[in-house]
This record gives structure tokens, sequence and C-alpha cells, in this order.
């Protein structure tokens, strides 16, 4: 029996590592629930996303199989649950259910995250997967063209039912006084900023194409046309980080690639989207033009950092294992943080920011610290780290998902490329 590399990191002996088409078409299946499937409403405060469903059926498929994968980013989630777990049971809202739904959060991400290991071990050909990311932004383009047009009257009918408070589908280019002004794109993540953030992912995914690709390839034209459609997408949700967050990604792009003619095509690509964007909206220049950068006059900004302020001067009082989730509090006072690093260090104490920041950054510094080229991990990792400033991606039900298939996927590659180079040896 051939002694593989990667048996040191599964408890047992596997049934099998050879996914079939059942495993890879669970995976479509849970990423196009993911996308284009609304929350459902239990009640006022719980929204259930269908795809936890298939989150289900895929653990059940890794026990099926015995496959059980233990590395240091697992090992990192289970300490991480651990702390969350610690931080519940000394704070005093322990009796409340909904508390240990944060827990979740953590077993779902190990759990995608097995599932692409599983995947990505044995199989060597992603050119399947690739043709389905492309399938799949093609239709969310075509979604929010129908939406940002709202052709046949699909906002009322359809992109209502993403909105859960229905605010920015009824208020979709006009103020708060009900007068003309910026389209901002919501799509099927029901509000501008995770719609932009989904189209950045699509955006670094093209750009990773790119990089990779040599100008020679039959498939480089496509990509170039993907990469110019991510742009306008991300220009059209109108979300002012958004439209930054893209700007540092293509610049930390250029420096992994030499400056030729394909770099100033792109360039070109980028303001012809960019041109698009204000004929399209002509109220789009108005609303980006009209950014406050003294904080005092910016009210949307000035709204995070109130909250901001009020979280940390508690944190202050709880400074080692913060409040818990305290999910009372937090709907109980209307509060909606909207900065990921601040929100953990106030539930879970500075330790429970550490353990974030290492969910976050852990393989992409391993990379960093070997020298491994991944520019399609380190780009979604930009995108995540700098919009958590503003956002809550990682813990977002949907975008979780694809953080921890893209974790998966790419410590795979980390893997596989060692093995390459002979630092894993397999013997008979």
């Amino acid at each position: 029996m051939v002694e593989k590399w990667y048996n040191r990191f599964l408890w047992v002996e596997p049934i099998e590592i050879a996914p079939t088409k059942a495993d890879f078409a669970l995976l479509y299946t849970t990423l196009i629930t993911t996308l284009f499937v609304p929350y459902i409403p239990i009640n006022a405060s719980f929204f259930l996303s269908l795809e936890e469903v298939f989150v289900g059926m895929i653990a059940v498929r890794l026990l099926i199989k015995r496959f059980f994968w233990l590395d240091k980013f697992v090992m990192i989630l289970m300490l991480f649950a651990s702390f969350i777990l610690l931080s519940i049971l000394i704070n005093s809202h322990r009796t409340e259910l909904r508390e240990y739904f944060e827990l979740y959060k953590i077993f779902k991400i190990g759990i995608l995250y097995l599932f692409s290991i599983f995947l990505f071990l044995g199989s060597k050909k992603i050119s399947g997967i690739v043709k389905f990311v492309n399938v799949t932004f093609v239709l969310l383009v075509l979604f929010n063209l129908l939406h940002y047009f709202n052709v046949w009257h699909f906002n009322e009918n359809v992109t209502i039912l993403f909105d859960s408070d229905q605010r920015d589908t009824l208020y979709f280019g006009l103020n708060s006084l009900g007068l003309p002004a910026a389209k901002r794109m919501i799509g099927t993540m029901g509000n501008p900023n995770n719609n932009a953030i989904l189209f950045l992912l699509f955006f670094a995914f093209y750009q990773s194409r790119l990089t990779v690709l040599n100008s020679k390839n039959k498939s480089f034209f496509m990509y170039k046309l993907m990469f110019f459609l991510a742009t306008l997408m991300v220009l059209l949700c109108q979300s002012r980080t958004g439209i930054l967050i893209g700007v540092v990604v293509y610049i930390i792009g250029l420096f992994q690639r030499k400056l030729t003619k394909n770099v100033l095509y792109e360039l070109l690509i980028i303001g012809l989207a960019v041109v698009l964007m204000f004929i399209i909206s002509s109220n789009s220049l108005h609303y980006l033009a009209n950014t406050k950068l003294r904080l005092q006059d910016n009210s949307a900004v000035m709204g995070r950092w109130e909250v901001a302020k009020k979280l940390f001067a508690m944190w202050t009082e709880k400074p080692i294992f913060g409040y818990g989730p305290n999910k009372a509090y937090i709907y109980g006072n209307k509060i909606s943080p909207e900065n990921e690093y601040l929100f953990h260090m106030w539930r879970y104490g500075i330790m429970g920011l550490f353990f974030y920041c290492l969910v976050l950054w852990y393989v992409l510094l391993k990379f960093l610290r070997e020298k491994v080229k991944m520019p399609l991990y380190v780009y979604v990792i930009v995108v995540f780290s700098f919009a958590a400033l503003t956002n809550l991606p990682v813990m977002n039900p949907k975008f979780s998902f694809i953080f921890a298939l893209v974790a998966g996927f790419a410590t795979c590659q980390y893997y596989i490329q060692k093995c390459q180079k002979n630092e894993y040896v397999e013997t008979d």
C-alpha cells in the first residue's frame, strides 16, 4: 500500500478519497442554493438559510466516507469553538438556546473546509469547478441586470424576496425623501454592500485567472470579458468600501506580474466599466462625489462610529471573555455592528479577536511564510479582511460557505505543490 503524504492529517483510514459525481452535485446544489435562494423567515428575528440543510448532508457524507482530517486550521476552529462555549457559559445568558447557534457557525466552516479538501484531494481536475463558477457568475449578472433595470417588475416580484426588511428594494433608486438617487444594486444578497462583496469575490477570481493564464490561452479573452463584467457589477452596487477594496485587490495583483500590454488593457477595461456605470446611472457621479471625508459630515460613518464607541467602551469592562453572543442585548437595543473585528472582541474578548484573526489569516500567513504562490487565495482574503472593517463577511451564512471552500481548495493546492517538490515523499 502506498503511504500518501496526507495520511498524517487523517485520524483513521478513510473508506476512499475519490469524490463521485454525487459529491460534486452536492457541492453545486449547495452553492446554487446559497446564491440564488432567499432566506426563509421563521419569525421576526430568525431567518433560515436553505443551504444549511445541505451542509447537514455534507456532514453525513463525510461521516459515511470516514473522512476525518485534522490540520492546524481545523485545530484553530476547534479552539475557537471551545472558547466561544466558555464565553457563553460564564455569562448570564447561558440558558438561551440561540446563543449556541454561534458554535454552529464555526462547525459549519469546519465541515465545508473538510468537504473542500475531500473533493480536491481526490480530484486532480478543476476544470469542471471553473466552468460551474463561470456559469454561476453569468446567471448572477443576468439576475442583477433584470433587477437593476426592473425588467417586467422584477423588483416587486423577485428582488424583494431577498431583501429581509424590503427597505432597499422599496427605495431602490430613491433617497430617503423619495427623490431620484443613485441605484445601489441589491442582487441576491439582500443589500448593496453584501452584493458588492459577492462580486468582489468574482473580481478576485477573474483577476487570478488573468494572473496565471498565458495571454495566448484560448480562454484569456473570455476571462477579460468576465473581469469587465465583475468590475461593472461592483461599481453598480455603489458601495464606496467595495470600490476601494477592488482597487486594493487590483494593485496587489499588479505586484504579482510584469507590467505588460495586457495590464494596460485591463486598466482600459476598468476605465470603460466606470464610464459605462456613469452612463447607466447618471446619479452615480453625484453619489460617489458626495462622499464626506470628515467624520462629522458623513452620517453613515457617524452611525457606525457611535456603535463602535459604545461596544468598545463595554469591552473594556470585560476584556478577556467578553459578553458572549448576547443576542438579547443586540436585538433588544437594535444594534447593527458593522466591524467584524470589534464585534468579535466585544463578544468574546481579546482572545476572541485573536482566534477570529487566526481563522481569517492563518492559511494565508502560512503561504506567505513559505513563499507559496496562491494569487486567488491572497485576493479572496484581502476582500474578506477589508470588508470586515465595515461588514460581517466571515460569519455571514452566505459568505462563510465561500470562505471555507476556498480555504480548503487553497490548502490542497499548497500540499500538492509541496508534494511535487518532493518535500513529502510517498513510500511503498
